[in-house]
């Protein structure tokens, strides 16, 4: 009994030294990802703001800008992104000779 319990060790120990890496975990492709370290591009959109409770926030409306990107190290990467946001807000005229605000635009 003892020697077939041995013999099935040596042989769990041979065939996990023998063994090399699964074939399946490789895929060959003909095409080779090129992560680039710099890169520009411009982004535009649609921004939906609230006014918020007082009426004063901005408006909703469309936005475009550009952004610039550099990858550092590994996952480290600098971004930095300037838009433009035409739209309007409130504004109130608080130098009233009746003391009350007035909105102006």
């Amino acid at each position: 009994m003892f020697r077939i319990w041995r013999s099935l060790a040596l042989l769990a120990a041979a065939s996990l030294m023998l063994s090399t890496s699964a074939a399946a975990q490789r895929i060959t492709s003909p095409y080779r990802y090129v992560e680039e370290k710099q890169s520009v591009g411009p982004f535009g959109g649609y921004l939906s703001a609230d006014r918020g409770e007082l009426g004063f926030g901005p408006a909703s409306g469309p936005i475009f800008g550009a952004g610039y990107s550099l990858r550092l190290t590994g996952p480290l990467q600098l971004e930095a992104m300037i838009g433009y946001f035409p739209t309007t807000r409130a504004v109130l005229d608080t130098i009233r000779v009746d003391g009350r605000p007035r909105k102006r635009g």
